[in-house]
């Protein structure tokens, strides 16, 4: 995640084996995770995104304060960018979050 390159970056988290996610969930590695998830580039953040999202089965109790975090600023900035860049960098962050964090969200429903 710290190659200078964001394709790189963006393919690294991607293309992680599934059978890393156990590995990946432990907090320690999850808050390397959170460098990529206020990258400067936007296909990297929804990657990051994503791949906390899947992890978060595994640990929970700290993928969701995680994500929660995420979602507050992501609709904190929707509110404040106005029509943006960054405003539309912001929605495809969170429709990512939602796309893959749906069954995360459906005990607070």
């Amino acid at each position: 995640v710290a190659d200078t390159e964001a394709p790189v970056r963006v393919l690294t988290l991607r293309l992680l084996p599934l059978c890393f996610e156990a590995e990946l969930a432990r907090a320690s590695v999850l808050r390397t995770l959170l460098f990529a998830l206020n990258d400067e580039d936007l296909d990297v953040r929804i990657a990051a995104v994503a791949l906390v999202a899947k992890v978060a089965p595994h640990n929970p109790a700290v993928v969701m304060p995680i994500l929660r975090r995420v979602l507050l600023q992501l609709v904190t900035d929707i509110g404040h960018f106005g029509a943006s860049r960054q405003l539309d960098g912001s929605v495809r962050v969170l429709g990512g979050l939602l796309s893959v964090a749906a069954p995360l969200m459906a005990p607070y429903t």
